[in-house]
């Protein structure tokens, strides 16, 4: 999906794949309120479908980090949803034991009670739609791969009906699905029966029923009763990666190409713009960039903050000379601060590597390093970068060196096949 949406009382979140996984909070007005983070340079994660719970918890589907991640009403990480992948061979393949493993989660939502149902788009074969207790424990697993009355195909997005019931867009066979809270089939609406969608990603309930659907054609209305298909809006929208129906407004979320541009608008539900909340990257940029500064030494450190700063011209703009030069003057600021900052140093050599500075960035690289010598992020970098430098015999003792430390890197091992 790269980005998802939701609101709730006076407040609005939508998250991005950044360099890490951001969601941001805001007011209505897209005015930014927090910033919740996730990820690191040795944890990839990314952003999937959002859902909000009773109490005001945030629920994160992280298809990149393979896992849900729950974060309290203070934005504070509460605890993570989904097991580890475990191995096991079945008539000679090797498989994923799929029961309450989240391959690829796309999407979430949470009902009344706070059972959690999570879409994993990659899981073709069995267990692509799974239901968690509020406690986060495995319930059920839906089968898919298949017709309709139960199977799927690529699921992607979920959207609750006010009855209880569980819309699933079922991507790769293009049409919907309607389920129980037990698991049990209920209806389908797409081909051959209706009018075709292709490739549906994200749904919504509308206040009358009927269903907005994200698809690779556009933003459409199904009718309840009917399955009649019209537009929802006459204005041209970009890329549509979710939509979300919150007391009679609905909310767009909006991605161009590339990842290099992002709008969150309302409209009515007959589809008329009643404002927008975010109107493009340097907007988000201008409005989070007030936040931090505002919280600074206040509720963040100035550490935290100036980092945050760094990282919004350095991976969240376009790339140039002066977004560069600003990114690296923030992590110095956050390393003035706080001269102990792993996760800064990395970034600044990446920024200085950039700018054409590779000795520094070196410098900064085994620094990290010595602090954290099993980390192949770290080694990984310096490995490349010296590569790039001419020095390729210096970077394979790099890369022998980590193997003695950790045997096992299939990931290290592929790097010095490539190098040999």
């Amino acid at each position: 999906m790269n980005g998802g949406l939701v609101v709730g009382e006076e407040r609005l979140f939508f998250g991005l794949d950044l360099v890490r996984g951001t969601v941001f909070q805001t007011d209505p007005s897209g005015r930014v309120s927090r910033m919740i983070e996730f990820g690191s340079s040795s944890e990839a994660s990314g952003v999937g479908g959002l859902a909000l719970d009773a109490r005001g918890f945030l629920y994160v589907a992280d298809p990149v980090g393979q896992k849900l991640r729950v974060f309290d009403p203070e934005g504070v990480k509460s605890r993570v949803i989904g097991e580890e992948r475990r191995l096991y061979l079945a008539g000679g393949l090797q498989l994923v034991e799929r029961d309450g493993v989240l391959e690829d989660p796309n999407d979430v939502a949470v009902d009344a009670e706070g059972n959690v149902y999570v879409a994993c788009g990659e899981q073709f074969i069995v267990h692509g739609l799974q239901k968690f207790s509020a406690q986060g424990l495995h319930v059920l697993s839906f089968s898919s791969l298949g017709e309709p009355g139960g199977t799927f195909g690529g699921p992607r997005g979920l959207a609750l009906d006010p009855d209880g019931t569980l819309w699933l867009c079922d991507t790769q066979f293009h049409r919907l699905q309607r389920f129980g809270q037990g698991g049990q089939f209920l209806d389908v609406m797409g081909p051959p029966r209706d009018e075709p969608l292709v490739s549906p990603h994200a749904v919504a309930v509308l206040p009358d029923g009927d269903l907005l659907v994200a698809q690779s054609l556009g933003l459409v209305v199904l009718g309840r009763e009917d399955a009649r298909r019209r537009p929802f809006t006459n204005r041209p929208l970009a890329r549509v990666c979710d939509v979300c129906c919150w007391a009679g407004t609905v909310w767009i979320l909006e991605r161009e190409i590339g990842g290099f541009g992002v709008r969150v608008s309302r409209f009515d539900v007959e589809g008329n713009l009643l404002g927008v909340a975010v109107s493009g990257m340097r907007d988000l940029v201008g409005k989070a960039s007030a936040w931090l500064k505002a919280e600074m030494g206040r509720s963040l450190p100035h550490s935290r903050a100036w980092h945050r700063l760094g990282v919004l011209h350095h991976y969240v703009l376009p790339e140039s000379s002066s977004n560069l030069k600003h990114a690296e003057r923030c992590y110095r600021k956050s390393l003035q601060a706080e001269p102990a900052g792993f996760e800064v140093c990395l970034d600044l050599a990446e920024v200085l590597t950039r700018r054409g500075r590779p000795q520094e960035a070196m410098r900064l690289y085994r620094e990290s390093l010595e602090r954290r010598p099993e980390d192949e992020s770290v080694r990984l970098r310096l490995a490349l970068l010296l590569c790039r430098t001419g020095g390729k015999p210096q970077a394979r003792q790099l890369l022998l060196a980590g193997l003695d430390l950790n045997p096992e890197s299939d990931l290290l091992r592929g790097e010095l096949d490539r190098l040999a």
